[in-house]
């Protein structure tokens, strides 16, 4: 199991996925429910990301939850009064759960991360 950084305070991780989807798959206890992003996704690594954040989620909260969507898209846990923030990119993926409105981005290193740093990085992070 490649988690690379679990914190309580705030709830966070990150997960290095060198899994398969299937592999990913073996590890979640209610399969069946994985059927519909097992349908949606032609990309295995996509498979394998969405899978990922489902596991960590799954670590972070010592039990299996699910994930649902607003109709902006926008991830909530329906059984729990947590705020969730889900990012993954290139065999990783980063969960991170609050009692507030949070948010968390992870990004593959490349030449498109310095074009768009302004949108989320402060002045004085980019000096």
């Amino acid at each position: 199991m490649p988690l690379l950084e679990c914190h309580s305070s705030p709830l966070w991780g990150i997960w290095k996925i060198d899994e398969t989807w299937e592999e990913l798959l073996l590890q979640l206890d209610c399969r069946d429910e994985y059927s519909d992003v097992l349908e949606r996704f032609t990309s295995s690594s996509r498979t394998s990301e969405l899978l990922a954040v489902r596991l960590l989620l799954n670590l972070l909260l010592n039990s299996e939850t699910s994930i649902a969507y607003h109709d902006t898209s926008v991830p909530y846990l329906p059984n729990l009064s947590y705020h969730v923030s889900i990012s993954h990119t290139k065999c990783y993926a980063a969960v991170l759960l609050g009692e507030q409105p949070v948010g968390i981005d992870i990004e593959y290193r490349s030449e498109r991360i310095h074009r768009i740093k302004s949108r989320f990085l402060g002045f004085d992070a980019m000096n």
